[in-house]
């Protein structure tokens, strides 16, 4: 049950990310590449194999896509998971307006 859970709030929250492609250019393809090695290792091995890591994608891919039929999603759940990320967007926002230039990170060595 609790892995259930884990899981299917993480396959919610996934599909929100990948739905602000436009803000944080990460479609799902690319969550289900970061994610998938990730989330489906055994025994915190990471897979070294091309063919097991392309699987481990295929799976997460797959979740993200079918995640209304295989999780029961409502439409309150996700709104609040949107709603969370406009706030999280909205403060980032305010961040970066606070710094002047391109926003590297500065680094000021003291010898």
């Amino acid at each position: 049950e609790l892995n259930y859970k884990t899981l299917r709030r993480l396959i919610v929250h996934l599909r929100n990310i990948s739905g602000q492609n436009d803000h944080n250019k990460m479609p799902a393809s690319n969550l289900a590449a970061l994610w998938g090695p990730t989330i489906l290792n055994v025994d915190g091995m990471p897979s070294l194999n091309f063919n097991e890591v392309a699987v481990e994608v295929g799976i997460i891919s797959c979740l993200m896509e079918h995640f209304y039929s295989l999780f029961e999603i409502n439409e309150e759940e996700i709104q609040q998971e949107k709603d969370r990320l406009q706030i999280l967007r909205e403060d980032l926002e305010g961040i970066s307006r606070k710094f002047t230039g391109n926003a590297d990170i500065k680094v000021m060595a003291i010898s």
